[in-house]
């Protein structure tokens, strides 16, 4: 018999102790990952951008199983989720939820949640304008009477003035919508949280929603810690 495989080393969450050691860990980082730059190389990072969402075949509804999950107790997020009475989707920009009914199974709400907008139009000053709003649904669960619902929200856009300034700016965040179930022919959303980063994951045990966002810091300024650390968000307003 060989000896057994070593278990991984588990990651630590390293808290920091004010900005000033916060931001020499963004520094550190930063060399580590592009060696021969700082942070004060205005330079941007590179992001990801979302990807397509599929609609996967979900288990007859008097047969039905929860999303496979990696630990016991502890859910994932899906575009597909069932409680054996009712089919709820994530497809593109919608959310849907279906009375689940074999061959009978039928729409019977469906709600538009994500979105995108576009402005390149001409502008006084400007030699070219261009900004973007978008909504990405990424995971769906459902607990009890309750649709948890994540999102990503890309803004940002450039531009190049009459007097040849160019610029440019984006931001990501990744948010959280709350729906009320009680009626699932007409579902309300109950609230909106969010926080800076691009989605990365999440899970969910019991109550307790736990999302990771990959938070990049580009341009910060020492002086200014609004420049490198993440703000959150409820019903839109900021906080740092």
């Amino acid at each position: 018999m060989g000896s057994p495989t070593p278990l991984l080393p588990q990651p630590v969450v390293k808290q920091a102790s004010d900005y000033g050691e916060l931001i020499e860990h963004i520094e550190a980082a930063r060399i580590a990952y592009y060696p021969g730059t700082s942070i004060r190389n205005t330079d941007s990072l590179p992001t990801k951008e979302p990807g397509d969402l599929e609609i996967m075949p979900e288990p007859a509804p008097d047969d039905y199983s929860g999303t496979n999950v990696q630990v016991q107790g502890i859910d994932e997020g899906d575009i597909v989720k069932t409680d054996g009475t009712y089919i709820y989707v994530l497809h593109d920009l919608d959310f849907i939820i279906l009375k689940a009914d074999g061959a009978q199974t039928r729409e019977i709400s469906r709600l538009i949640l994500g979105g995108y907008s576009y402005d390149n139009n001409d502008r006084e000053g400007y030699l070219y304008y261009y900004s973007y709003k978008e909504r990405y649904l990424r995971e769906l669960y459902i607990s009890g009477t309750t649709a948890v619902i994540l999102y990503t929200d890309n803004t940002g856009g450039d531009w190049q003035t009459e007097d040849g300034e160019y610029n440019y700016e984006y931001s990501n965040k990744s948010g959280v919508l709350f729906l009320d179930l009680t009626d699932p022919a007409a579902p309300q959303v109950s609230a909106d949280l969010a926080q800076d980063g691009y989605f990365n994951t999440s899970r969910l045990k019991g109550d307790t929603l736990t999302l990771l966002s990959n938070y990049y810091v580009s341009d910060p300024n020492e002086e200014d810690p609004i420049t490198f650390v993440p703000c959150y968000y409820d019903e839109g307003v900021e906080t740092p």
